[in-house]
């Protein structure tokens, strides 16, 4: 049996990029920095900068570290924004059914 590969987006597109924002901002409201974010994801001060800018993916995993570190529920991190024309479901850097739990 093999495995089937997901290939992930190497830059973040108009979706990863609000979420991004929502990290930013939530970050300056719990006055928490980057440096800080870097240390608890284990990533270097630039890699945090990078996904912070929307120029790197944020995997959901480290999305729901942030959320945590944050003390906000992960889904205050993903925006309801979606350009006209487009599909309004969410696609989180190569994940596009996310269901979380309550």
């Amino acid at each position: 049996m093999s495995a089937e590969v997901i290939r992930l987006p190497k830059r973040p597109g108009v979706y990863g990029r609000k979420v991004a924002a929502e990290i930013r901002a939530e970050a300056a409201r719990k006055r928490i920095t980057g440096a800080r974010l870097a240390e608890a994801l284990d990533v270097s001060g630039a890699s945090m900068s990078r996904r912070m800018n929307g120029h790197s993916p944020i995997s959901i995993d480290e999305l729901a570290e942030i959320a945590a570190l944050l003390d906000v529920p992960l889904s205050d991190l993903l925006p309801t924004w979606a350009p006209r024309g487009s599909n309004p479901q969410p696609t989180v850097y190569g994940v596009r059914h996310l269901a979380l739990a309550s």
